[in-house]
């Protein structure tokens, strides 16, 4: 539900991550409802497969969310790259199916799950 952008915070000098709701969503009041809701609820896990939330604005009609941003490829761009060994593919379910268990148990279901997230190896 939105275009995400790196960004850089100035003022405590890291890159960030803004999720921004796109401007025709913006004169849906259930759009932006919806947006500020998955804000809060993904700000209420906390999960080393789950990006931190670090603040949800509106400037001058302009919706976002601001998280972390985690450096790296993303699941599609790995794939991409090489055959995943049997190993790291079961590493890198074992991190989604924690992560979305953790979400799950909060009442939180992921509608939008995609080979563009971030895959972390651990």
């Amino acid at each position: 539900m939105g275009d995400v952008y790196l960004a850089h915070d100035t003022r405590l000098g890291r890159n960030v991550a803004l999720k921004l709701l796109p401007s025709s969503f913006t004169r849906d009041e259930e759009r932006v409802r919806r947006f500020a809701q998955e804000a809060r609820a993904v700000s209420a896990l906390n999960h080393p497969n789950i990006l931190t939330i670090f603040d949800i604005q509106q400037i001058d009609g302009l919706h976002f969310i601001t998280t972390e941003y985690i450096e790296g490829q993303t699941l599609r761009q790995r794939i991409a790259n090489s055959r995943l060994e049997l190993s790291e593919a079961l590493n890198l379910a074992v991190q989604i199916t924690s992560a979305l268990s953790a979400a799950h148990q909060l009442g939180i279901v992921h509608r939008d799950l995609k080979p563009e997230l971030r895959a972390l190896a651990s």
